[in-house]
């Protein structure tokens, strides 16, 4: 099987977009847990917006065609749990490293008495 070289550019360019929905994640304050939920459903939704509609425009699905449909959005779900479980992973052995760096530098008063 080939492949052409506009299908390449038609994955990069669909890569590069769906990657600009990385910033609904990029703020300032602290977020709460509701916040946050609604901000990975606007990026799921973006997801698929981006990657359906890319599909469509480049027919890559046919379109009323339902079962093709429904394994793309099985795949963009199970894609997008597998990629947030591995960043929720990475981000949380990066907090307990940095934790454990900071308990090292300014060690709490309890720590203090037990080396006493």
């Amino acid at each position: 099987t080939t492949f052409s070289i506009t299908l390449i550019w038609q994955i990069t360019a669909m890569a590069a977009i769906c990657s600009l929905g990385n910033f609904i994640y990029y703020f300032k304050t602290v977020l709460s847990k509701k916040q946050m939920r609604l901000r990975m459903i606007c990026h799921y939704l973006y997801i698929n917006a981006v990657v359906f509609g890319g599909a469509y425009l480049w027919g890559w699905l046919t379109p009323g065609l339902i079962p093709e449909f429904l394994v793309m959005l099985l795949f963009i779900a199970v894609v997008y749990t597998v990629v947030m479980i591995a960043n929720f992973r990475q981000e949380e052995k990066m907090a307990e490293n940095i934790n454990r760096q900071l308990r090292k530098c300014y060690p709490s008063d309890e720590e203090n008495e037990d080396t006493r």
